[in-house]
């Protein structure tokens, strides 16, 4: 999952370098476990795969501000508590609204602020398959160091979304590495790993988590499949906004 494309499988991801933002998939992940990740979600567009997401609400789901921008209601779902989505065992729920923030453009190769809220009309019961994940302190720092990235985005440059959620541990990197890339802010973190595995084009929008806290949001990237570190909405710099929106 890398690229500068909006990463729109695990979330949704950036995959070409030049022109940005694609959606897509782990790139070189393993499969999870039915309940490994029971925060995952995958939020479908027109009964498809768009983008990942994350429960921190019984209704409540954190995603990408792309994979939800200028898209009506009624083209979106959420589907929670599978691992396998042609197996038909996913809770599925319409989508009642969403915000993404207000200082998100979507213009050219600006991906600041690319972050929104979703809310389904019915909330999901809590099980072993799906509950909510923890969320970070209000500025807290995101520190470097080992994290996992899930999604069911692309698994290759070339390949299709994978219908089969997949993981990976990635490394979050210090600012002296993400501010290389020009699109870098602030409220972004940046992590790769050795061999490769990351973001890919589906996995937009979904988790990064680092000890037991949703870090990340999956949001852009150089590509699927190449050394370019993935780049996610730091979601400590985000806390206060997203509290003024859902109360979380």
């Amino acid at each position: 999952m890398t690229a500068k494309l909006l990463l729109l499988a695990l979330g949704c991801f950036v995959l070409s370098a030049s022109s940005a933002k694609l959606d897509g998939k782990v790139y070189g992940g393993q499969n999870a476990a039915a309940g490994q990740f029971p925060y995952q979600v995958s939020i479908q567009l027109n009964n498809q795969l768009h983008c990942g997401g994350s429960i921190i609400g019984p209704n409540v789901i954190l995603t990408a501000a792309h994979c939800v921008y200028n898209f009506g209601i009624n083209q979106l779902k959420v589907v929670a508590g599978t691992t396998n989505l042609l197996a038909g065992n996913g809770v599925v729920r319409a989508v009642q609204r969403y915000v993404y923030h207000e200082y998100y453009k979507r213009t050219g190769n600006d991906m600041d602020y690319d972050i929104a809220i979703v809310w389904v009309t019915q909330p999901f019961a809590y099980s072993s398959l799906i509950s909510q994940i923890s969320m970070p302190s209000a500025n807290s720092q995101t520190t470097t160091g080992p994290a996992t990235l899930s999604g069911f985005g692309m698994t290759g440059p070339n390949s299709s979304p994978s219908p089969y959620l997949q993981w990976a541990t990635v490394n979050i990197e210090p600012y002296t590495t993400c501010q290389n890339y020009g699109q870098y802010t602030a409220r972004m973190i940046c992590a790769s790993v050795t061999g490769w595995p990351n973001a890919c084009p589906g996995d937009s929008g979904g988790p990064l988590v680092k000890g037991g806290l949703l870090v990340g949001v999956v949001s852009w990237g150089y590509g699927c499949g190449n050394q370019a570190p993935g780049f996610y909405c730091n979601v400590p710099s985000y806390r206060t906004w997203i509290y003024q929106q859902c109360g979380i």
